[in-house]
């Protein structure tokens, strides 16, 4: 079995955090076999930290590097994956990083079984180990949304896809600021199956940064396009949970847009239940 892996990280103004990243894609005990880097108009000094890293350097893996205006996420992970030669894709975020197994661990996944699109793992968000189950996994999830109230199975920074998966599911959606990556990820487990290894070997750093500022006041992507749409089933419930978590949060700190947006989309019979944790938080 021919299983290669092209790694797409999305660079903006990431001059902090990029060169870790690349350390750990660089230590991986099974080598990677193409890296592509977008520079996403970064006005720091990320394009130019990446461009010394490389300089000189010899690696196992070829290294392509794009620098191109801002055009947001979703457009540089949807570039990255035209320019991906592999059939086996992973992206990376540029203040995250990986340990010297993920892709081995990943690999291995692969050939336990084949069938599925996507492989995934626990992480670690902020030093603290982030995982929808209580004791260890290994193998096929069945129950996706179910499983995913209770933590990512999906993230930007810790699956590996098969790349036609990616294609077949619509790829990134564009205009969004808010989860349109998990917008991608509900598309692709509502067709496919998703293998997990609950050992962890990701490592996902939430910085405060100028691109959070455009998401104050936005609904997810998901609770503006598949909510409406799905009548009771297990993703019906996983999007409530996500609804109620962004309200609560919203009432929190005050954000009277998310507030405004949410009650034209919760139903009348949470009016009480909605005025009530208003009182209570407040």
């Amino acid at each position: 079995m021919d299983i290669k892996l092209s790694v797409i990280i999305p660079l903006y103004n990431k001059s902090y955090s990029i060169v870790r990243a690349l350390d750990s894609v660089l230590s991986q005990k099974r080598s990677i076999d193409e890296l592509i880097i977008i520079n996403d108009g970064s006005t720091d000094e990320s394009l130019a930290i990446v461009s010394s890293f490389f300089n000189n350097r010899e690696v196992p893996f070829t290294v392509c590097i794009i620098d191109k205006d801002n055009e947001g996420v979703a457009a540089t992970r949807n570039l990255g994956i035209d320019k991906a030669r592999n059939d086996y894709i992973a992206f990376l975020d540029a203040d995250d990083y990986w340990s010297s197994d993920f892709w081995r661990a990943r690999y291995d996944a692969i050939l336990h079984n084949d069938a599925c699109e996507v492989y995934s793992g626990s992480h670690y968000l902020n030093g603290k180990l982030v995982t929808p189950y209580v004791g260890e996994k290994y193998g096929i999830e069945n129950h996706f949304f179910i499983r995913s109230i209770f933590g990512s199975l999906i993230n930007s920074s810790k699956a590996v896809f098969k790349k036609k998966v990616l294609y077949d599911s619509g790829l990134f959606p564009l205009g969004a600021n808010v989860a349109e990556d998990l917008y991608l990820w509900i598309n692709i487990a509502t067709n496919n199956s998703i293998f997990y290894d609950s050992n962890p070997s990701v490592y996902i750093e939430v910085q405060d940064d100028d691109s959070r500022d455009k998401r104050v006041g936005e609904l997810p992507l998901p609770i503006l396009k598949i909510y409406p749409k799905v009548k009771f089933s297990s993703l019906r419930v996983y999007l409530s949970f996500m609804l109620w978590k962004h309200y609560l949060r919203a009432i929190k700190t005050r954000d009277e847009k998310f507030i405004k947006s949410s009650d034209n989309i919760l139903r009348p019979l949470n009016r009480f239940v909605i005025n009530f944790m208003k009182v209570i938080i407040k």
